[in-house]
């Protein structure tokens, strides 16, 4: 079995970088942008905008999903509640069918915030990120090698010739895409 791992550091946008500029945000009743340390124009940008688009990933527990009602949870709807009430705005989330969908309604500036995401080059191009959130491990599955037997091997090695399943538009899709002349990637 081939067992290829790597990380993947997932960003929350706009919501890490807010939380980061409280003090002390856990121990006082009452925040708003004024308490915070927000500069003049973002405390005027967030006034101009209480409604904040934002579009969540229908299936990617624990950090987010649609429960069998269709509401949201997860990790990152914790925190968009948690600044929703300290900022006294409103992220107002933008329907979708899939993670292609998501991104063709953000580059089309049909969304504001993409609350959870991993930072890659093709990405950096057209997104805005925020500090690190959270390192996820990320593997390639295989019958042929045990893990064992795969540790130390080139990745590019392993996959050359081989066709690889992935969900179209995430991580893998854009981190396999500079191979596709070697690699023969299923998107789905």
């Amino acid at each position: 079995m081939i067992f290829f791992r790597t990380q993947t550091t997932l960003y929350i946008s706009l919501i890490i970088l807010l939380l980061s500029l409280w003090k002390n945000s856990f121990g006082a009743e009452t925040f708003s942008a004024e308490k915070m340390l927000l500069t003049q124009a973002e405390q005027q940008w967030l006034k101009q905008h209480p409604l904040i688009r934002i579009a969540h990933e229908i299936q990617y527990p624990p950090f987010e999903w649609r429960d069998a009602k269709g509401d949201y949870q997860g990790i990152a709807v914790d925190y968009i509640k948690l600044i929703e009430k300290r900022l006294n705005i409103h992220f107002e989330p933008v329907a979708n069918k899939n993670w292609e969908d998501i991104l063709t309604q953000f580059k089309a500036g049909q969304i504001d915030v993409l609350p959870l995401l991993a930072r890659n080059k093709q990405r950096e191009k057209f997104m805005l990120f925020s500090h690190q959130h959270v390192s996820v491990p990320n593997v390639i599955i295989s019958s042929r090698l045990s893990p064992e037997e795969s540790q130390g091997l080139d990745l590019l090695a392993l996959l050359k010739g081989k066709k690889i399943a992935v969900v179209k538009g995430f991580y893998w899709d854009d981190f396999l895409t500079r191979y596709e002349d070697q690699i023969r990637i299923i998107r789905v």
